[in-house]
C-alpha cells in the first residue's frame, strides 16, 4: 500500500464547487499577463520537485523512470506552449471605423472540472488544467481512483506555490464521483480523458446541459499500415514504440498493423517477433531496467489475455502470445497475433500490449482494412514513397496522421484529439485554448448618434 483516503463525499464535491466559484471571479478580473506569472512560480515549485513526481508516477501506474521523467517533462513545457496558445487561439481583435469600434474579446468559462485517466496522470490533467487557469477559469480536478498519490502530491506543489485558495481543487473518488461533479449545478464545463465507453455516456448527459461545455478525448483502435521499405530495422523499432510503449496504455498506440506483402515481409515479421520477445518488461526499480511495466490493475491484465483468447478462437495465430509475467501484479508481456485470414472482428480498443496483424496483398487493401474502425484518433504509415504517404492520408479519419513516425508520435505544439468515438471535435494540447474560454464580440461607441440615413418606413 503506497496510498491511503477516502472517495469525496457529496459535501466534498459541493465545497469543493463553491470554493472555486469565489475563487474564479477574483482570478478573471486579474490580467491574463498576471495569471501567467503567477501560474509559473508553480511551474517552478513543479521543476524542483521532479524527481519526486517521478517516483510517484512510477510507483502508482509502474511506468519506468524514463517514461515518468518523459511525462514530468511534458508537464512543465505544457506553461510555456499553453501561454502561447492562449495567445495565439484567443487574440484580442479591435478595428475602429470613426467613433465605431469593433472589438473581440475572450471570457473564461467560469469553473470547469477536470476528469483525469491514470495512464498519464499529471501531463494529460495539466493539458487541461493549466490552459484552464491561463484562460481565467477555476478548476476541480478528479484524477484516475488509480493514481490519488501523484496527484495529491500535484496538489502540495500547488500549495507550496502560493496560488490563490480555492482556485484548484482536488476531489478524490471513482467514476461516481466524477460522473456527480460533472453536471453538478456549480460546473460549467467538463474536459474528460478516458474510454469511449465512458465518454459516450458523458456526451448522452451532457445533452441535457447545453449551457456546459463538454470536452472529451477518448481513445483509438489505431491502424498503420507497412509498406516500401528502406530500413527493416527502423521499422521494426517505430512498431514498437507504436504498440508497446507505456505497455500499450497510450491512447495513440496502434492496435492493428497491415503490412502490404513484398520480399520483405518475412524477415520484416520475423524480426518483429524477436524484438517483441525480447522487451524486457519488470518493475521501474528492478535490477534489469525494463522497456515496459505493469498493466494498472489486474483486471487489465485479464482484458488483454481474454482478448487474445478470442481472437484466437476466431482463428487468429499467435505470433507472440501475451502472457502473465510474474505471479503477483499485474506485468504482461506483449503479443502479437495474426489476423490475415479472419474478417469481422469487434472494433475494440484494447488498452494493453496486444498487437493485432494482417498481411495485405496491396497498399489499396491494407488502407481499406486499416480505414475500417468508428474510431479516428491517430495512424501512421511506415513508406519510403511520398505518394503512398498522400494516399494514406487523405484516405484515413484521423485526428492524428503521421508517415514513418509512431503513432504515439504527437507534439504539444499542434492540436491532440480525434473523431468518432475518440473524441467530439474539441482537441486538446494548443487547442485547448478553444474549450477554455467564448468569444465576445462587440461594437461601442462613445456617443449615441442619430445615422445620416434612416431605413424607410421609420418616423421619428
Amino acid at each position: 500500500i503506497i496510498w491511503q483516503g477516502h472517495g469525496s463525499s457529496v459535501e466534498d464535491i459541493q465545497y469543493a464547487l463553491i470554493s472555486a466559484r469565489r475563487a474564479s471571479k477574483l482570478w478573471a478580473s486579474e490580467s491574463v499577463k498576471s495569471r501567467c506569472e503567477k501560474l509559473m512560480n508553480f511551474k517552478q515549485v513543479i521543476e524542483s520537485r521532479q524527481s519526486e513526481l517521478v517516483q510517484a508516477i512510477s510507483e502508482e501506474v509502474g511506468k519506468p523512470t524514463w517514461d515518468s521523467q518523459l511525462e514530468v517533462g511534458g508537464v512543465l513545457r505544457k506553461f510555456d506552449i499553453s501561454v502561447a496558445a492562449y495567445s495565439d487561439r484567443c487574440p484580442d481583435v479591435l478595428y475602429e471605423n470613426g467613433d465605431v469600434k469593433t472589438e473581440l474579446n475572450h471570457h473564461p468559462i467560469g469553473v470547469m472540472v477536470v476528469l483525469g485517466p491514470f495512464n498519464f496522470p499529471l501531463h494529460i490533467s495539466m493539458g487541461h488544467i493549466i490552459p484552464a487557469l491561463i484562460a481565467g477559469n477555476a478548476v476541480v480536478w478528479k484524477p484516475s481512483e488509480h493514481t490519488p498519490k501523484v496527484c495529491e502530491l500535484m496538489m502540495s506543489c500547488w500549495q507550496s506555490a502560493n496560488m490563490p485558495v480555492g482556485l484548484l481543487n482536488m476531489i478524490q473518488g471513482d467514476g461516481a464521483v466524477g460522473e456527480r461533479l460533472a453536471i453538478h449545478p456549480e460546473s460549467d464545463g467538463c474536459a474528460f480523458t478516458g474510454s469511449s465507453h465512458v465518454g459516450r455516456y458523458l456526451s448522452s448527459i451532457f445533452g441535457r446541459y447545453p449551457e456546459k461545455i463538454l470536452a472529451l478525448e477518448m481513445g483509438g483502435n489505431n491502424p498503420m499500415v507497412v509498406s516500401d521499405l528502406t530500413d527493416i530495422t527502423a521499422a521494426v523499432h517505430c512498431i514498437l514504440m507504436s504498440a508497446f510503449i507505456t505497455s500499450g496504455q497510450r491512447c495513440t498506440c496502434a492496435r492493428r498493423v497491415f503490412i502490404v506483402e513484398s520480399s520483405q515481409t518475412d524477415e520484416l515479421v520475423n524480426r518483429l517477433i524477436k524484438a517483441t520477445q525480447s522487451c524486457v518488461v519488470g518493475p521501474f526499480d528492478g535490477k534489469q531496467k525494463p522497456f515496459m511495466g505493469p498493466v494498472i490493475s489486474r483486471d487489465s491484465l485479464e482484458n488483454v489475455v481474454n482478448l487474445e483468447k478470442s481472437i484466437l478462437n476466431r482463428g487468429g495465430k499467435s505470433l507472440v502470445a501475451a502472457k502473465r509475467k510474474f505471479k503477483k501484479g499485474a506485468f504482461v508481456t506483449p503479443g502479437i497475433i495474426d489476423i490475415s485470414s479472419i474478417t469481422g472482428l469487434d472494433d475494440d480498443e484494447c488498452f494493453g500490449p496486444l498487437l493485432q496483424l494482417s498481411i495485405e496483398s496491396s497498399l489499396e487493401s491494407a488502407i481499406q482494412r486499416a480505414s475500417d474502425t468508428r474510431y479516428g484518433l491517430s495512424a501512421s504509415i511506415l513508406s519510403s514513397k511520398r505518394d503512398e504517404y498522400d494516399q494514406f492520408k487523405h484516405s484515413i479519419k484521423a485526428g492524428i496522421i503521421n508517415w514513418n513516425r509512431p503513432t504515439t508520435g504527437a507534439d504539444s505544439r499542434l492540436p491532440f484529439g480525434g473523431l468518432g468515438d475518440s473524441g467530439n471535435y474539441r482537441p486538446s494540447a494548443y487547442y485547448a485554448a478553444d474549450y477554455c474560454s467564448y468569444p465576445i464580440s462587440s461594437q461601442s461607441s462613445s456617443s449615441l448618434v442619430l445615422p445620416d440615413n434612416i431605413y424607410p418606413g421609420i418616423h421619428l
